[in-house]
């Protein structure tokens, strides 16, 4: 016998023999990430969309937009001839002048406003010429923010920003504003009139119909279809203006609130 013990050679192992170790030999393919390609036109689109489906940085850069322009307002009156301000906006500040020095507001020659209009323009007199511009670019603002209410009732919030951009970016309501128009104030009215009208608070939309009312007559146009609209029609013609409670407390809101503001501006002057 051989002191050599005999070396017996192992066999590779096949993948037929080895059934419990596939996963040895079938090592999935690793996967390679691509790099994402850089597409500025996607993140221009994206940013647009974000940027249009929200409004309150558009109401800040048409604020900025209309206070530039009432900065170069006043630098386009002290060294042209033809002045950038409103002539009736000079009547409104001479109206305030004279309630600042106890007198009529009336007293000043042209002026058909109400006198609250005078006193929103009392800042003109005691700080600066041009606060009674900034305060008519808010309210144009406001009513602005007011179109994306009535618009976001019934439709989705992007088409009530876009559609409320036709406003705020207007090159007309703009140079309105700016030139020193009270047209803001009436615009505000009216929209918080149809805005409270379609929430169904009745009451509010009395008071703002007989402020807008106060301040400007045509808004009486109004009143008929707002009464109308409180109740549903009936199929006979003498029930459509039927009093109802609805209807009662819109006329009373409207009339309180209309000879509270005449009588006191009667009373004052």
């Amino acid at each position: 016998m051989s002191n050599q013990k005999e070396t017996t050679k192992v066999p590779p192992v096949s993948k037929s023999q080895s059934p419990g170790h596939e996963w040895l030999y079938n090592k999935p393919a690793l996967k390679t990430r691509t790099q994402p390609r850089f597409d500025p036109a996607l993140i221009v689109r994206m940013g647009l969309e974000v940027l249009m489906s929200r409004q309150y940085p558009h109401l800040i850069l048409a604020g900025l937009v209309r206070i530039g322009l009432i900065i170069y307002g006043v630098y386009h009156d002290k060294h042209n001839a033809v002045p950038y301000t409103d002539v009736d906006y000079h009547v409104v500040t001479d109206a305030a002048r004279y309630i600042s020095e106890g007198k009529s507001p009336f007293a000043r020659h042209t002026y058909r406003y109400t006198p609250f209009l005078a006193y929103l323009l009392l800042p003109n007199i005691n700080c600066h010429p041009a606060c009674g511009k900034v305060l008519f670019c808010i309210l144009d603002l406001v009513a602005g923010y007011l179109i994306n209410c009535i618009i976001r009732l019934k439709q989705p919030v992007h088409v009530a920003v876009r559609h409320s951009l036709l406003w705020l970016y207007n090159p007309l309501l703009i140079a309105i504003s700016t030139r020193g128009s009270a047209e803001s104030v009436m615009a505000c009215l009216v929209l918080l009139i149809i805005y409270s009208h379609l929430q169904g608070r009745v009451v509010l939309t009395g008071f703002a119909l007989g402020t807008a009312v106060h301040f400007k007559l045509y808004p009486i146009i109004y009143s008929l279809p707002l009464y109308l609209s409180l109740e549903q029609q009936s199929v006979h013609s003498w029930e459509w203006f039927r009093p109802t409670r609805k209807r009662l407390h819109l006329v009373m809101s409207s009339g309180i609130s209309f000879i509270l503001l005449t009588y006191a501006a009667y009373f004052l002057y």
